[in-house]
Formats: structure tokens, sequence, C-alpha cells
């Protein structure tokens, strides 16, 4: 294959990509295990609009093969140092766009290679740049983002996982490889692991998972019912760089990105949690909560029957400021909001509360019993106070 040909099927599939945020096989095959380029396919629709133009300009015929990808190889190239002394993160990755300039030149030169044998950074690379929608999906070893739906499914090496009744069943599961399901705004699905292990999964979350099952990782929030195994333990880690080491335990845990905090919240067994500045042991009835923006870490003692409360349908808070219980909402609902003064954010609430399918009853419950004042137009919520 020709370098001309190879760079007009790579700029393809970059254009489809920046449409309609598919990944196709093609670039799939590209990305491969290499981090660099997983890290520029992931980063381009939200960081280079120069790169973008010139992929549309090319697809609108303003720019020849050569020239598009000229135009998008010199804008890699001036941003390298400045990327890499200035790294973005998004879901707990860094974004280095600049880094990736030379690799890929180098790669059309030398020719595409197949990816060798999957490995889970190059999954989640796959995983972190498909979008999320409104309905449930899956994401299977050969990259492939399926929509769920009752019965069998096909997830690699001639095996199969089970859908039924909201639970995914992956038990009996040989094969090696990666799968992750991703859960939209207010739906809940059970994942029955192929080691026996259950993790619930809460609205806007996604694990990202080994198929011998010892091994994910989580955005979002999961109740975690650990299967034993003293000779293989379980780790679970949080795109926000905190990890999660069980032997077979029973816990809960809050690791939503725009959160930039995790809360784990232990029932049954113990825990070993390490971040890069912390480590701390959980017994059962603890609960530890690590702020990142500000590497600060608080233990305390709960009643367990609450922190799961989002399982049997409730919102249950205690004394939350009304900034974090809005950014938890997100999660399960659709809406924008827009805080008309500051003192609105600081207002706290105790709740104990069904989760109603919209949030106008949640809103005239804060309203009635506090000095909060909201307005809807249409998705937007604009909050005041009296």
């Amino acid at each position: 294959m020709t370098k001309i040909k190879e760079q007009k099927e790579l700029i393809n599939a970059l254009l489809d990509y920046l449409i309609d945020g598919n990944m196709s096989k093609r670039l799939i095959v590209w990305i491969g295990n290499d981090d660099q380029r997983r890290l520029f396919v992931t980063s381009l629709k939200q960081n280079d609009a120069l790169v973008q133009r010139a992929v549309i300009d090319y697809d609108t015929d303003r720019l020849a093969t050569q020239q598009a990808w000229n135009a998008i190889e010199a804008r890699l190239v001036d941003n390298r140092r400045s990327l890499r002394r200035s790294p973005i993160r998004r879901w707990g990755r860094v974004v280095a766009i600049g880094a990736a300039a030379a690799c890929i030149a180098l790669a059309l030169v030398l020719g595409i290679q197949s990816p060798s044998e999957p490995k889970f950074d190059a999954h989640l690379a796959i995983v972190g740049a498909l979008p999320m929608n409104d309905i449930l999906s899956i994401v299977t070893n050969d990259g492939i983002q399926r929509n769920l739906s009752e019965g069998y499914i096909n997830i690699g090496n001639g095996e199969r996982a089970v859908y039924r009744n909201d639970t995914l069943n992956y038990e009996g599961v040989e094969s090696s490889g990666y799968n992750s399901v991703i859960v939209p705004k207010g739906k809940i699905l059970n994942v029955v692991l192929s080691d026996g292990s259950l993790v619930t999964l809460n609205s806007s979350s996604m694990l990202s998972f080994s198929l011998t099952g010892r091994e994910a990782q989580l955005s979002g929030e999961a109740f975690c019912n650990i299967t034993h195994d003293e000779e293989r333990p379980f780790v679970l880690n949080s795109p926000l760089g905190v990890s999660l080491r069980v032997l077979g335990t029973i816990f809960n845990v809050t690791s939503y990105p725009n959160e930039a905090a995790t809360t784990v919240t232990l029932i049954e067994g113990s825990i070993e949690l390490k971040g890069d500045r912390f480590s701390y042991t959980l017994v059962p009835s603890e609960q530890i909560n690590y702020d990142h923006a500000i590497n600060k870490m608080s233990v305390k003692n709960v009643d367990d029957h609450e922190c799961d409360a989002w399982r049997r349908g409730e919102l249950i808070f205690d004394d939350i400021e009304l900034e974090k219980l809005i950014e938890r909402l997100h999660s399960y609902y659709d809406f924008e909001v827009v805080y008309q003064n500051e003192a609105v954010k600081n207002l706290r609430f105790g709740l104990k509360l069904p989760r109603w399918d919209n949030m106008k009853p949640l809103l005239n419950f804060l309203q009635k019993t506090s000095s909060l004042r909201y307005t809807i137009d249409e998705k937007t919520i604009y909050l005041t106070t009296k």
C-alpha cells in the first residue's frame, strides 16, 4: 500500500470519527496498543480545531490528501513541546496530541501493523473515544460498541455472555481479553463477572474489565460483591488514580470524574486503597473520601445501609452542599444548571427521597424546605435564593 493511500484511509477514518463519533476498524487497528496514537485520537474532537478543519477541508475537496496530512502533521509538531509540558486531563487520562506526531509520521513510512494480543490500556483507549448515549451498551473484545438487547451476546473468541432481566452474565467465560459496559443516565445494570463476582452499576457509569474477572476500571458508581479468591486479588482502578485491592468483599465505590473525588464504603471484608499520595485499609462500616482536587482524605463510620440507597431507587444525602448535590444529579438527569448568585451554591440539605423520573418533584421539595428558588426553561434550570 502506498504512503498516500495510507494517509487517505486514515484521514477518512478520522473524518468518520469527527462526524459521528464511531471508530472504524481501520482506526482501531492503527491505534493498536500504542498509547501515543490512542491519546492523539481520543483528544482530537476536543482539542485541535485546526486538525479538524484540515480533515473536513479534505472531505470537501478543498485540500488534496498530502496537503491535508501535511496540515495535520505540521500542527501536531508545532504543539509537541508545549503539550508535553502542559498535559490536559480528561476522564483521568493525559491528553498530549503533540507527542503523537513523530509516531504517526513514522508509522506511515514504515507501514501499519495490526495489534498483538489485546491489552487493557488499548481497550480503554477505544472505549474512551466512544460517545455516552442514552442506551445501555457493551464494547466487546473486538472494540465494537453494541446496544444491549435480551439474549446471547458474542464477546469474542467464540464465547458468549447472556443479558436478561437487567443482568449481563459472564459467569463461566474463560477467554482472555477485555469488555466494557456503558450505563446511561437513569439506568442501572447488574454485571456478573466470569468468577461469579456481582457488580451493580449506577447511572452514568462505565465498567471495563478483564474477561478473567479479577481486574477492572470503574468510572461512576458501583456496588460490588466480589467472590473470594485468596490467590487472585481483585483489583479495581479509578480513572482518578485510586486503586482498590480486595480478596472477597462487599463495598460501594463512587468515582465520577466530574466530582473529582472517590468515596468507598466497606460493608463486609477488607479493602486496601492506594493513591498517588496515600494508602489505607478499610474495615467494615468505614467510609473513606478522597478529594483529588485538594489531596485530602477523610474517614468516618457510616450506616452502610445508606451507601447503596441508589440501588433501591432512593436519594439519601447527609448535609450536602447544593452544588455537590447538583453534580450528583447530573448522573441521573439530563439538564443544565445556571446559578444566579454564589450564595445558592452553598445551601445545604439533608435528603431521604425517592428518585423520581424527572427533577421537578425534587426541586419542589428543596424550594419548600429552604430559601432556594428555581425556574426551568426546557433543559436549563436556573437556581437562586429568595
